[in-house]
């Protein structure tokens, strides 16, 4: 067999396509989801990034960027 160096990359590109050809797509997006799981909480952290704005600030927000 011959041996080659691949990095940490090219590895995990050449897993996924091995574990996508083995598995059904249901069960590919099951184990994508099963090792990609958040350990946080997305509440807390939507607050801590965007505080209490509405909708509105939010819109005006992005076309005042959209002005400059």
């Amino acid at each position: 067999m011959k041996s080659t160096t691949h990095n940490d990359e090219e590895i995990r590109k050449k897993a996924f396509m091995i574990l996508r050809r083995e598995l059904s797509r249901g069960e590919f997006v099951r184990f994508l989801q099963s090792i990609y799981k958040s350990k946080g909480d997305y509440t807390a952290e939507r607050e801590s990034i965007i505080g209490h704005l509405t909708v509105e600030q939010i819109v005006a927000d992005i076309e005042a960027g959209r002005k400059n």
